[in-house]
């Protein structure tokens, strides 16, 4: 009989000297599905990782930790491409004059080999893609004044990577609740709701960091009874219950703070005046009975 149960293994970030523990992995996950998750624990979109164990040889995205000989308690190697390296590294530390020399801009001077080959158009898509990668980092060390810097000179804070992760879903996955509450004030409400290829929302991603949960469900909240707010329509007379308009003296009913709109609809007038088994008929429901619907309406 097989054994079943999962391996926990150990990733070290060369980049940002980082590392991430993986729990009750099932042997034959693909290498992919392993960047997938490292992209939410680290930052770095799936694209730019490269994964290697033992020797510094990149394992193939769709061969599984058992084809490559990962056992329980193995350590694997994560880095990025090197065209990448620098702005990962100056990203992850917060480095805010060195990330903005290495291409996040349309202004930027910063080439290469490659950028001198680009068209305008591609070039201005990779340098988009480079702040938007900046800012993933940003959100997920928790440096505020470069997200700050990278949202006021026009990085696209709205964008995701490849497998659906916002700027929201990396914040709240590594607990930065601070950056979760500037990034609110830039209007981002939107990327609360938005969800991942493991359908999962920046709420759900915060795992054990509560207060990151605590920020976002009290924001959804507060939009919730907002918006509930703006759609109760002012109240006229025609709206108002009969003990609104005349149990009250005060009319209270009607204007200052403590105003109130009753949901409550009142019964037709009933056979007897109360619910005990002792009340008496009402006389007003006995004498509308008798009289023709015509004279009633």
């Amino acid at each position: 009989m097989g054994d079943n149960r999962g391996i926990e293994i150990k990733i070290i970030s060369v980049n940002t000297n980082e590392e991430f523990c993986l729990n009750d992995l099932d042997p034959t996950i693909t290498v992919l599905l392993l960047k997938i998750n490292l992209e939410l624990m680290s930052g770095i979109p799936t694209k730019l990782q490269r994964v290697s164990y033992l020797d510094q040889g990149d394992l193939a995205d769709s061969t599984t930790l058992k084809h490559n000989d990962v056992v329980n308690g193995a350590c694997l190697k994560m880095k990025v491409w090197d065209e990448w390296a620098d702005l990962v590294v100056a990203s992850s530390r917060g480095y805010i004059a060195d990330v903005f020399k290495l291409g996040v801009t349309d202004l930027s001077e910063f080439n290469n080999a490659n950028t001198r080959q680009m068209s305008p158009k591609r070039r201005k898509d990779w340098l988009e893609t480079r702040a938007f990668v900046a800012l993933l980092l940003a959100a997920h060390h928790g440096h505020r004044r470069l997200v700050q810097a990278l949202v006021n000179s026009g990085t696209n804070y709205l964008g995701k990577t490849h497998h659906g992760r916002n700027i929201m879903h990396i914040a709240a996955a590594n607990g930065q609740s601070h950056c979760i509450e500037m990034l609110l004030r830039f209007g981002v409400a939107i990327l609360i709701e938005q969800k991942d290829c493991d359908d999962q929302t920046p709420i759900e991603c915060t795992l054990t960091h509560n207060e990151s949960a605590k920020i976002l469900y009290l924001f959804k909240w507060n939009l919730r009874t907002s918006g509930a707010a703006k759609n109760i329509k002012k109240l006229t007379p025609d709206d108002l219950m009969a003990h609104q308009m005349h149990d009250s003296s005060a009319k209270t009913w009607m204007n200052g703070k403590y105003k109130q709109h009753y949901q409550s609809k009142i019964l037709p007038l009933q056979e007897y005046r109360g619910t005990d088994i002792s009340s008496k008929k009402s006389e007003l429901y006995e004498e509308r009975r008798k009289k023709p619907q015509s004279e009633i309406s």
